[in-house]
């Protein structure tokens, strides 16, 4: 995280996005489906029941969404969002779009490596306990980012972990994730004057 947070610049966070890819979601996958024998579906890639759940997580989302305001304009915040350093003089468009799609791509590989590898892998043997071994280690990818995202990770870690086990998917916290992590980055460049 200290690579990305002190290259600033796009194509470093490009191939980070395209690390996170290859190791949070290829190599997961292809251990899942070749080794274990599972299929990706039944390890987080489907909607099954997460449609009768949007609202939950609509919900988190709207109780969120505040908090994310307030602290996006604290000096940790505004030192580290958007990972794609922009100025006033250099904001550009196309540059932002680009780096939120490759942000959205690394997040489906989170999403999928905390919430559906690991989780859905370790369920048969571990029952719900699993939510929490997925969480200690995405709470451990926070190191290094402003205190309350860190501990905000344990936080969202146990609840996305309980509602992937209760939809039986990992789309809905893509989603939820992504929208947060856009607010954040958005907020960002507003409160620097940049957009």
């Amino acid at each position: 995280m200290a690579f990305v947070q002190q290259s600033g610049g796009l194509n470093p966070l490009l191939y980070w996005s395209f690390a996170c890819v290859v190791c949070y979601l290829v190599l997961p996958g292809l251990f899942t489906s070749v080794i274990l024998k599972n299929n990706l579906f039944k390890t987080g890639f489907q909607w099954g029941e997460s449609c009768r759940h949007l609202g939950i997580y609509g919900l988190f989302l709207a109780a969120i969404l505040p908090v994310v305001y307030c602290v996006s304009f604290l000096d940790g915040f505004q030192e580290t969002y958007p990972f794609l350093h922009f100025t006033p003089q250099t904001f550009s468009s196309m540059r932002f779009l680009v780096w939120e799609i490759a942000y959205l791509l690394q997040f489906i590989a989170l999403e999928y490596f905390f919430r559906g590898f690991i989780l859905f892998n370790l369920e048969p043997k571990m029952g719900k306990m699993a939510v929490l071994v997925a969480m200690l280690p995405y709470c451990m990818i926070h190191f290094g980012k402003p205190f309350p995202e860190t501990i905000g990770s344990i936080i969202a870690g146990i609840v996305l972990g309980v509602m992937a086990l209760k939809s039986r998917s990992v789309i809905p916290g893509i989603i939820l994730h992504y929208c947060v992590a856009i607010t954040m980055d958005l907020l960002s460049l507003r409160g620097k004057g940049i957009i």
